[in-house]
């Protein structure tokens, strides 16, 4: 029942993430355009390091919208929209940031996405 009700608790249907730097552009609501890298990536989101808050001119919270664009090398390119989920300090090996979940990905850079990160190797994996 708990896991019926829970779906976070149910750790065995999320997405595999691989450690990859990809460039990524993230435009908030409110502020100037950030050009950063992914830290990992998977078909449903990036985790993105932030080393310097004071670049956001607005504060940026769990659950605000952003617009990105992704960088899979010199011809392919995704964008859309993307939820902050949530916010970290630096634990473990991961490092001070945060997470997107991206939103409305058309069909076909969802399927471009998933065949980048098909052959990133298994020794990437989170």
């Amino acid at each position: 029942r708990t896991l019926i009700h829970n779906p976070k608790k149910r750790w065995w249907l999320q997405a595999l993430r691989k450690t990859i730097s990809l460039p990524i552009s993230i435009e908030p609501v409110r502020g100037a355009c950030i050009e950063t890298k992914t830290f990992d990536l998977s078909h449903t989101g990036a985790f993105i390091p932030i080393n310097n808050w004071d670049q956001f001119v607005h504060p940026i919270r769990t659950g605000d919208i952003v617009s990105i664009k992704l960088n899979l090398g010199p011809l392919n390119r995704i964008g859309c929209t993307a939820e902050i989920i949530r916010q970290n300090s630096a634990m473990g090996h991961y490092p001070t940031g945060i997470g997107l979940r991206f939103l409305n990905l058309p069909r076909g850079q969802h399927r471009l996405l998933n065949r980048y990160i098909q052959q990133i190797p298994l020794s990437h994996t989170v």
